[in-house]
């Protein structure tokens, strides 16, 4: 799921191309296959992987929600760093949570 999750995320912000915070203050510009991390904001790779690992500890080690407070501290550290966007973050945490429940699912 790791790599799965990672992967998609890739591909993602690579077709989106969305600048980051620190360089603009615009949340709507886009430049879709862009080169260079200044267009890879959307969506949040650390996200993503942090809440993939939260949800494979959530379910492969029944930690339930306690896994899910260090994926939220790094969704939250995103925008505090002001790399991503708050809509980065969340698309990051739905990646991180809806592949590795899909093949616990399956």
């Amino acid at each position: 799921t790791f790599i799965l999750a990672g992967g998609t995320t890739s591909i993602i912000k690579s077709i989106v191309g969305r600048e980051r915070p620190y360089g603009t203050t615009n949340k709507h510009i886009f430049r879709p296959f862009s080169t260079g991390s200044r267009y890879t904001s959307f969506p949040s790779g650390h996200t993503t992987i942090a809440f993939q690992t939260a949800t494979v500890l959530a379910y492969q080690y029944k930690f339930g929600f306690i896994a899910y407070i260090p994926a939220m501290l790094v969704a939250l550290s995103r925008i505090a760093l002001n790399a991503h966007w708050l809509s980065d973050t969340v698309m990051g945490a739905i990646i991180g949570i809806a592949i590795p429940t899909l093949y616990y699912h399956k």
